[in-house]
């Protein structure tokens, strides 16, 4: 999941490139061909770190996590507007614009959750993981006509040979048929 969000964070941010700096390194560009999102979360502003704590399964762990993150209490993390500004920019979601490479979106959610096919996507998104940051995303990136393809749903996750397939094919097709072919 942090890799999905630095990922879509540095696809989606202007070029951090630095062109009088003495570091090779700092003088490439950054901006990207394409990226891939692996249930990474997009928009940090939905996350309560109150509720977030009181959650099984390393609810307290992620809330110390986003709230180390930003050096913040959980009330600071949800109130202060300092902080909030902070986590809008940290949030590719909020990057989001025309000039931006394609992305291929993937994540998996349960049998139960089909109503995504119009979603009534939810205030507060705890589980950094979750379905929803895709979702967000992906209607962002359509809304400025940026290239998306998607890939969530119940199957996702459960065949990975399916899965790598997909992610392989968006790769080969936007930047190139160098990438090597799967399996032995």
């Amino acid at each position: 999941s942090a890799g999905a969000h630095l990922a879509a964070w540095v696809a989606l941010h202007g070029d951090l490139t630095k062109p009088d700096s003495l570091d090779a390194v700092e003088r490439f560009s950054s901006r990207l061909t394409c990226f891939v999102v692996l249930s990474g979360p997009m928009d940090l502003t939905r996350v309560r770190p109150t509720e977030l704590a009181r959650q099984p399964l390393r609810g307290q762990d992620f809330a110390q996590a986003f709230t180390a993150a930003f050096g913040c209490t959980a009330e600071q993390f949800e109130q202060d507007p300092d902080i909030r500004q902070r986590l809008r920019e940290a949030s590719p979601l909020f990057l989001v614009t025309a000039d931006d490479p394609p992305a291929f979106v993937m994540g998996a959610w349960g049998e139960d959750l089909a109503v995504l096919r119009d979603p009534p996507v939810p205030a507060v998104i705890n589980d950094p993981h979750s379905v929803w940051h895709g979702v967000l995303l992906a209607e962002a990136m359509r809304k400025v006509i940026v290239p998306v393809v998607v890939r969530l749903g119940p199957e996702v996750g459960r065949d990975p040979t399916a899965d790598t397939t997909a992610v392989v094919s968006f790769l080969r097709e936007r930047i190139g048929s160098h990438i090597p072919p799967l399996g032995p």
